[in-house]
């Protein structure tokens, strides 16, 4: 290997990783952004079209519940999401937005997850029924992500330090 191929050394290294790092992640909530969505939509079609009782289990109050905590959910995930990666395509420091989209991320997933899996009973489990690689996508990321415990204490002490929030 020759000098020609070494991208960076020292400090230049360091922060050629640190950008690399927090770009995968970003990345990284994006795709828990795109499962949660699929998970979310696929449970809406599949409480729709669903009869108990004669009716679309859709129409009962603790299934719409459900459903729409789902909803706000991803709705907040894409939120943040997006605003991690506009600050990152912008060059700027991004570092607050991508900490708090992988809260958002880790534990959207989780909900939206389990969420999905209870709404479709027995289904939600099934192999052979495509949620089921939704779900597990979201665990798998969710993991990738860290503990929203550690990202939040993490996100505290930045915070505490005046590194974050403060104009």
């Amino acid at each position: 290997m020759g000098a020609e191929n070494i991208l960076a050394r020292g400090e230049q290294a360091q922060q050629l990783l640190a950008s690399v790092a927090e770009h995968t992640m970003a990345a990284l909530c994006a795709h828990q952004l795109g499962a949660s969505d699929k998970a979310m939509r696929m449970t809406a079609s599949y409480t729709a079209e669903r009869q108990q009782f004669g009716v679309p289990i859709a129409t009962f109050q603790a299934v719409g519940h459900r459903a729409a905590n789902c909803f706000i959910d991803v709705e907040c995930l894409r939120l943040n999401c997006y605003q991690a990666i506009s600050r990152l395509d912008d060059g700027v420091d991004a570092s607050v937005e991508v900490a708090i989209a992988k809260v958002w991320a880790g534990d959207v997933g989780h909900r939206v997850s389990y969420a999905a899996q209870h709404l479709h009973g027995g289904t939600g489990i099934d192999r052979d029924y495509p949620l089921w690689r939704y779900c597990t996508w979201l665990r798998h990321n969710e993991m990738m992500l860290g503990s929203s415990a550690r990202n939040l204490a993490a996100l505290g002490s930045k915070i505490a330090a005046g590194e974050a929030f403060c104009a």
